[in-house]
């Protein structure tokens, strides 16, 4: 059976733009394959009133592939390499697709019903974000 871990595809891509002296842009891409889960695929009734799921082989299904592009441009004012200090502003979009990437998938049963599917996404919204860094 495939492993927890199994993921036959982990793709990251990095680019940086330099676009003048103080100010640069970054984007990278991430995508992997999802990884593998074990699914209920049926289910029995045990006495007329527990629904018993019954599962598929261990791992043989998966989630769905993940993948995230984040944005990022980088603003150095007044650099002086004379100076004692150094600061830079960077403003940052995590997700800039937006995409709700499953990192698990969970099965549920509510009363006199069959089993059903949620999916818990995290962060599966654009984030945004401002800093101010400050080096010496």
């Amino acid at each position: 059976y495939p492993s927890y871990f199994d993921k036959p595809h982990d793709v990251t891509m990095l680019v940086n733009f330099n676009l003048m002296q103080r100010l640069s842009l970054n984007v990278s891409f991430t995508y992997n394959t999802g990884r593998p889960i074990t699914a209920p695929t049926g289910k029995y009734t045990d006495w007329h009133v527990i629904n018993v799921p019954i599962y598929s082989d261990r791992n043989q299904y998966r989630i769905p592939d993940y993948y995230r592009m984040d944005v990022s441009a980088n603003l150095f004012p007044g650099y002086r390499k004379d100076r004692k200090f150094q600061s830079s502003w960077s403003l940052s979009i995590y997700n800039l697709l937006g995409r709700k990437n499953a990192y698990s998938i969970y099965f549920r049963q509510k009363p006199f019903q069959s089993l059903s599917t949620y999916r818990l996404a995290v962060l599966g919204s654009i984030f945004p974000s401002i800093t101010y860094n400050l080096e010496w």
